[in-house]
């Protein structure tokens, strides 16, 4: 409880709580949250950002009188550039509560988290106590190789989570349901289809 109440007062200083102990059963939680935080406070610095495209096509299904769910899913018939399911959905069903983009990316950071801190608290579960040197130097590789600021490629970056998320228990615990975890992050990034299918 305290690891929470530390968050709403300091979230970095909870990241680092979270690491340190990482054997409390809230550190991986801490980490979802900071994720959602990140989202929340992401500052689109320039046009050429992911994150940019994302807010303009989130306002415009806000501003759009036109713009319903039939719109949304006729549009992946119609154009090769859009391929990818779950983003537009997501933006969509927010902008019909909310013009805020932050609450998109408040969204979008807790979807990512939750996936990367599952990630890594498995790895940390899997690599016994204390943990060994050769583990340590996988998961900080690991950890970085799409960290929680990659919330700007929300997509690609989710997808990877997700895919590698189904792909650790189907292989660690070989539960055959887990690989439709990974299949399905095709669904985020249409670049998944190729690695899911193999």
């Amino acid at each position: 409880m305290g690891a929470y109440i530390m968050f709403l007062l300091w979230p970095s200083l909870a990241l680092i709580f979270a690491f340190v102990n990482y054997c409390k059963k809230s550190s991986k939680n801490i980490l979802w949250l900071f994720c959602g935080f990140y989202g929340y406070n992401l500052v689109i610095s320039n046009e050429l950002m992911d994150a940019n495209r994302y807010r303009d096509l989130f306002l415009f299904y806000r501003a759009s009188s036109s713009v319903n769910l039939d719109y949304v899913l006729n549009v992946f018939g119609t154009s090769a550039t859009r391929t990818d399911f779950f983003f537009p959905l997501i933006s969509y069903f927010l902008s019909r509560f909310t013009a805020e983009p932050r609450i998109l990316f408040l969204c979008l950071g807790l979807i990512f988290g939750f996936f990367y801190s599952r990630n890594i608290w498995y790895i940390i579960e899997k690599s016994g106590r204390p943990i060994n040197p050769t583990a340590l130097t996988f998961l900080v590789t690991f950890s970085l190789i799409a960290p929680f600021w990659s919330i700007n490629g929300f997509r690609f970056y989710t997808a990877f989570h997700i895919f590698i998320f189904g792909l650790l228990h189907y292989f660690a615990e070989n539960k055959k349901y887990y690989l439709l975890i990974s299949l399905a992050a095709f669904l985020v990034h249409f670049s998944f289809l190729f690695p899911a299918a193999v």
